[in-house]
């Protein structure tokens, strides 16, 4: 009886564990060297970080400014990019990469401007996102149906996320990517705030 009782639950542990795999940290993706966010100020410029670098492997903390920010468009647009979980919240061997933005002009069009976020490999190659998984735009020159522009491997388009004036609040994409062979969660809606997307293509070049 004892013997059988071990057995089942040796059993259970089995079956739970076969379906409960682990992904892996974005960061370790085999061959990733840089990330590149494409910030649009006016066209599509690209800011390129170490995929180990200090950018990207931490989340700025305090208010986003001239002087606390990983790149700008404006010079009162102040972005910080880092690994991430699915709602945003900074994890240095998360499966995500975050955007975010704080820009305090209430008037004209709305800052967080992003066409895309590349993962670039040693073999030469890109990959755009798949999933805006999670976001938050605020302010009434916020285009919240814009969000999933951050992941339709498309640099002609962009996001407007709004401002930030008034809040301690961030503007914010949160980005999830498909690499074939490594072992990474799949991309799926899990938060938002104003408005819902999930986008469903990727891009190599």
């Amino acid at each position: 009886m004892r013997v059988l009782l071990v057995a089942s639950i040796i059993g259970v542990l089995l079956l739970g564990s076969a379906g409960n795999v682990a992904a892996a940290p974005l960061r370790f993706a085999p061959g990733l060297l840089t990330v590149t966010a494409y910030e649009v100020t006016g066209v599509a410029i690209p800011q390129v970080f170490g995929a180990a670098g200090p950018q990207v492997t931490a989340q700025l903390p305090g208010v986003l400014g001239a002087a606390n920010r990983d790149f700008f468009g404006l010079q009162n647009e102040h972005y910080d990019i880092f690994y991430s979980d699915a709602n945003g919240g900074f994890d240095i061997d998360g499966e995500y990469l975050t955007v975010e933005c704080t820009f305090d002009q209430t008037f004209g069009g709305g800052g967080g401007n992003i066409a895309e976020v590349s993962l670039d490999f040693s073999s030469g190659s890109s990959l755009y996102a798949v999933a805006v998984v999670s976001n938050v735009t605020l302010g009434g020159n916020a285009i919240p149906a814009s969000v999933g522009n951050a992941a339709d491997g498309n640099l002609a388009t962009l996001t407007t996320l709004g401002n930030t004036a008034g809040t301690a609040q961030r503007l914010r994409v949160t980005l999830c990517y498909n690499i074939p062979g490594y072992t990474l969660p799949s991309c799926h809606l899990v938060g938002v705030e104003n408005t819902p997307w999930e986008g469903v293509k990727s891009l190599y070049r």
